[in-house]
């Protein structure tokens, strides 16, 4: 017990905990290698589903016959592969920015998801740069980024 002319032991500063420390570092080389698979896809000088289109409509034919999923069609696929595409980068940016700036993952991804749908229509003549990619891919960073924020806000508590 501490007496009047004994100091007093000074608080520990509270220091995060070691997963705490290492979750920044750890989504940023997450979001270097994630980001280089994004390059490589969107730099594809052809659709990267262009293989696979007519085996995922035979697909979608045959999950229709069975009067399955009748409201999917080949372009809501491909507008939900764009939404799944960007939900890894919002996440791992929204990791990195924090759970109280979060949002600036979305702004950056819609900013990158714009420069490659104009560098796709101006720069690849075998890709089809659209509005409708933007938006697919914007949301996908906005669930992504949502996911961090929650996960941020769970390890804060």
């Amino acid at each position: 017990m501490p007496t009047a002319s004994s100091p007093r032991p000074s608080p520990k500063p509270s220091s995060p905990t070691p997963s705490r420390r290492h979750a920044r570092p750890i989504a940023a080389g997450l979001l270097i290698a994630y980001s280089l698979v994004v390059l490589l896809i969107v730099a594809w000088p052809t659709p990267v589903d262009a293989p696979s289109h007519s085996t995922l409509l035979a697909l979608l034919r045959a999950v229709h016959k069975l009067h399955v999923l009748m409201f999917i069609n080949y372009a809501q696929v491909e507008f939900l592969a764009n939404v799944a595409m960007f939900v890894p980068l919002g996440l791992l940016i929204g990791v990195l920015f924090g759970r109280h700036r979060w949002g600036f993952a979305v702004l950056i991804c819609f900013g990158v998801s714009s420069l490659i749908e104009t560098a796709q229509f101006f720069l690849l003549p075998g890709r089809y740069g659209t509005v409708d990619d933007v938006i697919a891919n914007t949301l996908g960073a906005l669930v992504g980024a949502l996911l961090a924020r929650a996960w941020l806000r769970r390890r804060a508590d």
